[in-house]
C-alpha cells in the first residue's frame, strides 16, 4: 500500500525555509527544538511526522518542501527532522543548545528526554514543585534526560529527589540567573539513596530564604553527583552545614565550582562519620568559595569523604577555613588556601586534631587579617605536609602552633623557626634546606 506524502502551505515552507537561512548563516541548530516540540511548530499534526509519514515527507522532495531554485532546503530538511537530533541527555552535554532551547519556552521548567516534548514543560506558577514535576516526569519516561531551568527564580518546596541520571542546566549561577528558591522545611537537594548515581548541575543558583536547614543533604553515598558552577544563598543552618555529608558523601564525583555566598550563616561543608564501617567516597572540587557569615568554618571535617579542593578561596566572617576532627582519619589535600576575612582576630586558619592524612600546598594570609596562628596542631594529629606558609597580614604568635602531642609524624616545607611546639614532643620535620643540592 502505498503511503501518502505530508505537503506544506506556503507559509510553512517559509518558516522552514527561515530556519534553514539561520543555520546555514549562524551555525546555530534549531532542530533541537524542533524535534522536541514536533512538527506542531509549523502548524502541522503530530501523526504527520511520526514513522513512515516523516520519511515519507521527506522523499517528497522539492516539489512539497522546498523549490528546484532552492534545493539546499528540500535537502537539508532530511537532517531537519531526523530523530537522531533530538535533544538528548547526549546532546546537550556534548552540544548544549540551551539558548535555543529556553528561549523556546521562556520562563518554564522543561524536562527532556526519550518521549518527552513541549506538552511536559511546566509553569512555575502553576506548581509548588515544578523542578521535582520535572524529575518525575523523566522518571516516568525513561529515567534519564535533563531539567532546563529558566532564567529567573523558580519556587520549589523541597525535597529534590530521585534526581539519577539527570542532568541540570540553568542560565548561570550567577545572581539573577538560574534560582531555585526553597520554601519548604526540607534540605532543598537531597540524597536517601545509593542509587541516585550519575547527575550534573550546571549554572544554578540555590537560595534558601533564611531556611535553617542545609541546600543540600547527602544521607546516602551517590556516584557520579557532578556539579559545574553553584552559588548557594540565604541559607542559616549553622554547625549542620549549608553542605552536609550527613553519614553520606558523593564519592568518584566531580565539583567545577562552588560559592557559599551571600547571606549564608553556618558552616561551609559539615561531615558527619558514617555509622558502621565507612566506606571510601572520593570527591574533587576545582574551587570553592565560602562568604558566609556568623563565625563559622567553610570545611569542617570530622570524618567525610576523601576530599581534594584546588582552591579554597575564604571572605566573609569565619572564624577558620579548616576544621579536622580528631575523629577524622581520612585524606584532605588542598592545593591552596587564600585567607581573606572582614573583622576580628581569628584563632587560626587551618585547626588539626586529626590521624588522618592532610596535605595543603600553599596558605596566604592576606593583608589586613589577624590570626594567632596559620595553623595549629591539637589533640593527637599526624601524619599531615603543609608545604609554603604566606603572611601579608598579621601573626600574633607563629605560623605554626603545636599544642598537643601528635600521634604520627608531620611535615613542614619552611623553616623551623616558624614552628612553635608547646609539647616537648619533637615530630613535625621543618624541611627547609633537607635533601642534597645538586
Amino acid at each position: 500500500m502505498s503511503e501518502s506524502k505530508t505537503t506544506f502551505n506556503d507559509e510553512q515552507q517559509a518558516q522552514i525555509r527561515e530556519i534553514i537561512r539561520e543555520e546555514t548563516s549562524t551555525n546555530v541548530s534549531r532542530r533541537g527544538v524542533l524535534g522536541a516540540a514536533g512538527a506542531g511548530l509549523l502548524g502541522i499534526g503530530a501523526g504527520a511526522y511520526g514513522g513512515s509519514q516523516r520519511a515519507a515527507a521527506q522523499e517528497a522532495g522539492s516539489g512539497t518542501i522546498g523549490t528546484a531554485e532552492e534545493p539546499l532546503e528540500a535537502i537539508y530538511v532530511d537532517d531537519l527532522f531526523n530523530t537522531t537530533d533530538n535533544i538528548s541527555t547526549d546532546s546537550i552535554q556534548n552540544n548544549i543548545g540551551g539558548a535555543d532551547i529556553q528561549t523556546a519556552w521562556d520562563g518554564l521548567v522543561v524536562p527532556v528526554g526519550p518521549g518527552l516534548g513541549m506538552d511536559d514543560a511546566i509553569d512555575p506558577n502553576s506548581s509548588s514543585s515544578p523542578v521535582q514535576d520535572a524529575i518525575d516526569s523523566i522518571n516516568v519516561a525513561s529515567g534519564q534526560g535533563a531539567v532546563l531551568l529558566p532564567p529567573t527564580t523558580v519556587q520549589e518546596t523541597g525535597p529534590l529527589t530521585d534526581w539519577g541520571g539527570i542532568r541540570f542546566q540553568g542560565h548561570s549561577s550567577d545572581a539573577g540567573g538560574s534560582e531555585i528558591e526553597l520554601t519548604g522545611s526540607n534540605p532543598l537537594i537531597q540524597c536517601t539513596s545509593a542509587n541516585d548515581r550519575s547527575s550534573y548541575w550546571d549554572g544554578i543558583q540555590l537560595d534558601g530564604d533564611g531556611a535553617s536547614q542545609p541546600a543540600m543533604q547527602f544521607d546516602a553515598d551517590p556516584a557520579g553527583f557532578h556539579i559545574g558552577r553553584l552559588r548557594i544563598d540565604n541559607f542559616t543552618p549553622g554547625s549542620d552545614g549549608v553542605i552536609r555529608f550527613n553519614g553520606g558523601a558523593p564519592w568518584a564525583s566531580e565539583w567545577g565550582y562552588v560559592r557559599i555566598g551571600t547571606g549564608c550563616t553556618g558552616r561551609g561543608i559539615t561531615t558527619v562519620p558514617a555509622t558502621g564501617t565507612p566506606g571510601s567516597p572520593q570527591l574533587s572540587i576545582g574551587c570553592f568559595e565560602y562568604y558566609g557569615t556568623g563565625g563559622n568554618t567553610a570545611i569542617y571535617d570530622e570524618d567525610g569523604p576523601d576530599i581534594h579542593i584546588g582552591a579554597l578561596n575564604i571572605g566573609g566572617e569565619p572564624s577558620q577555613a579548616v576544621y579536622c576532627d580528631k575523629n577524622f582519619s581520612r585524606r584532605l589535600s588542598i592545593g591552596w588556601i587564600n585567607f581573606d576575612p572582614t573583622g576580628g582576630t581569628h584563632p587560626n586558619i587551618v585547626e588539626m586534631q586529626n590521624e588522618g592524612q592532610v596535605k595543603i600546598d600553599y596558605i596566604k594570609n592576606r593583608s589586613g587579617v589577624t590570626v594567632d596562628s596559620m595553623v595549629q596542631g591539637e589533640f593527637e594529629h599526624g601524619n599531615s605536609i603543609i608545604g609554603q606558609l604566606a603572611n601579608d597580614g598579621t601573626v600574633n604568635n607563629n605560623k605554626i602552633v603545636i599544642d598537643s602531642a601528635p600521634n604520627g609524624p608531620n611535615w613542614y616545607f619552611g623553616p623551623a623557626s616558624d614552628i612553635t611546639n608547646n609539647t616537648g614532643t619533637d615530630s613535625w620535620y621543618a624541611l627547609e634546606g633537607a635533601g642534597t643540592t645538586v
